[in-house]
Protein backbone atom coordinates (compact mmCIF):
# COMPACT_ATOMS: atom_id res chain seq x y z
CA UNK A 1 0.00 0.00 0.00
CA UNK A 2 1.30 3.45 -0.86
CA UNK A 3 2.30 5.90 1.82
CA UNK A 4 -0.57 8.16 2.77
CA UNK A 5 -3.23 5.77 1.45
CA UNK A 6 -5.66 4.16 3.82
CA UNK A 7 -7.81 1.16 3.14
CA UNK A 8 -11.50 1.77 3.39
CA UNK A 9 -14.80 0.95 1.86
CA UNK A 10 -16.29 2.39 -1.27
CA UNK A 11 -18.75 4.37 0.80
CA UNK A 12 -15.81 6.24 2.33
CA UNK A 13 -14.21 7.03 -1.01
CA UNK A 14 -17.31 8.05 -2.99
CA UNK A 15 -17.59 11.55 -1.42
CA UNK A 16 -13.89 12.11 -2.02
CA UNK A 17 -14.27 11.10 -5.68
CA UNK A 18 -17.24 13.40 -6.13
CA UNK A 19 -15.34 16.30 -4.57
CA UNK A 20 -12.33 15.62 -6.79
CA UNK A 21 -14.53 15.54 -9.90
CA UNK A 22 -16.16 18.81 -8.93
CA UNK A 23 -12.77 20.44 -8.26
CA UNK A 24 -11.42 19.29 -11.64
CA UNK A 25 -14.51 20.58 -13.42
CA UNK A 26 -14.16 23.94 -11.67
CA UNK A 27 -10.47 24.18 -12.54
CA UNK A 28 -10.93 23.33 -16.25
CA UNK A 29 -14.60 23.26 -17.26
CA UNK A 30 -13.94 22.68 -20.97
CA UNK A 31 -11.93 19.49 -20.48
CA UNK A 32 -13.72 18.07 -17.44
CA UNK A 33 -17.40 18.89 -18.01
CA UNK A 34 -19.63 15.91 -17.28
CA UNK A 35 -16.81 13.63 -16.09
CA UNK A 36 -17.07 11.74 -12.84
CA UNK A 37 -15.00 9.47 -10.64
CA UNK A 38 -16.05 6.37 -8.75
CA UNK A 39 -14.29 3.79 -6.62
CA UNK A 40 -14.12 0.23 -7.93
CA UNK A 41 -12.33 -2.69 -6.27
CA UNK A 42 -9.22 -3.95 -7.99
CA UNK A 43 -10.72 -7.41 -8.48
CA UNK A 44 -13.91 -6.04 -10.03
CA UNK A 45 -11.92 -3.76 -12.37
CA UNK A 46 -9.61 -6.55 -13.52
CA UNK A 47 -12.49 -8.97 -14.08
CA UNK A 48 -14.41 -6.40 -16.12
CA UNK A 49 -11.37 -5.89 -18.34
CA UNK A 50 -10.60 -9.62 -18.64
CA UNK A 51 -14.08 -10.58 -19.88
CA UNK A 52 -15.19 -14.18 -20.33
CA UNK A 53 -11.70 -15.57 -20.84
CA UNK A 54 -10.59 -14.08 -17.52
CA UNK A 55 -13.56 -15.61 -15.75
CA UNK A 56 -12.82 -18.97 -17.36
CA UNK A 57 -9.16 -18.77 -16.30
CA UNK A 58 -10.23 -17.85 -12.76
CA UNK A 59 -12.56 -20.89 -12.66
CA UNK A 60 -9.82 -23.22 -13.95
CA UNK A 61 -7.35 -21.98 -11.34
CA UNK A 62 -10.00 -22.43 -8.65
CA UNK A 63 -10.60 -26.00 -9.83
CA UNK A 64 -6.89 -26.82 -9.73
CA UNK A 65 -6.61 -25.41 -6.21
CA UNK A 66 -9.65 -27.43 -5.12
CA UNK A 67 -8.17 -30.63 -6.60
CA UNK A 68 -4.88 -29.97 -4.83
CA UNK A 69 -6.63 -29.51 -1.49
CA UNK A 70 -8.60 -32.74 -1.95
CA UNK A 71 -5.41 -34.60 -2.93
CA UNK A 72 -3.53 -33.43 0.18
CA UNK A 73 -6.52 -34.31 2.38
CA UNK A 74 -6.62 -37.79 0.86
CA UNK A 75 -2.89 -38.30 1.44
CA UNK A 76 -3.20 -37.21 5.08
CA UNK A 77 -6.19 -39.48 5.61
CA UNK A 78 -4.39 -42.47 4.07
CA UNK A 79 -1.31 -41.76 6.21
CA UNK A 80 -3.42 -41.55 9.37
CA UNK A 81 -5.25 -44.79 8.58
CA UNK A 82 -1.96 -46.59 7.86
CA UNK A 83 -0.50 -45.46 11.21
CA UNK A 84 -3.68 -46.40 13.06
CA UNK A 85 -3.64 -49.98 11.80
CA UNK A 86 -0.01 -50.52 12.89
CA UNK A 87 -0.51 -49.84 16.57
Amino acid sequence: MRAGWRRGTRSHSQPTGAATSKALETADPAANHGRSARAVSDFRYRMSKAGTSGLLLFAIVGGVVLLSIVNVAHLLLARGLARGSRG
